[in-house]
């Protein structure tokens, strides 16, 4: 039996949802999260926490570091860092939040930033890397997450 606004199956309606509507409301919720992320102030990079391949950024990335977007999906998140091996630490063992780590801009400069991390796994353990900005303090080291997956750094 069938009704307007869904199907029957026993005494429970099932929604129909046109595929051109679901599409659209896709491409709508898709959309919107590109701007955020594209108008958020913090740079934003999403690294494959295997390969260290940046995978996205954002504007506010090739503006902190002095990379065209394009120049940031072909490298390495490693290439930014004037600590690489601290980084990749930092990465092998999950940690969330290091309140000081040292980056290098695409002029040689080096500066502070301040990290904060989020692992979730995404197409096959990809991660996710956050930095957001210069770091107003140079306290501490950083603390080793609970889970692994994704890596989300916030400078």
């Amino acid at each position: 039996m069938s009704r307007r606004d869904g199907e029957y199956r026993g005494n429970t309606p099932i929604p129909i949802i046109p595929i051109q509507e679901d599409s659209r409301r896709a491409q709508a919720s898709e959309e919107k999260f590109r701007r955020l992320f594209e108008l958020e102030s913090d740079a934003i990079l999403l690294v494959d926490n295997e390969t260290e391949r940046i995978l996205e950024a954002n504007a506010a990335a090739s503006l902190l570091y002095g990379y065209s977007r394009d120049e940031l999906l072909t490298m390495k998140n490693i290439a930014m860092s004037a600590e690489p091996e601290e980084t990749r630490k930092a990465m092998k063992e999950g940690w969330i939040r290091i309140p000081i780590r040292y980056h290098r801009k695409r002029d040689g400069t080096v500066f502070p930033v301040e990290i904060s991390a989020s692992y979730f796994e995404w197409e096959g353990g990809r991660c996710t890397s956050r930095p957001s900005g210069t770091s107003p303090s140079a306290s501490g080291g950083g603390c080793p997450a609970g889970e692994r997956g994704a890596f989300s750094l916030g400078l």
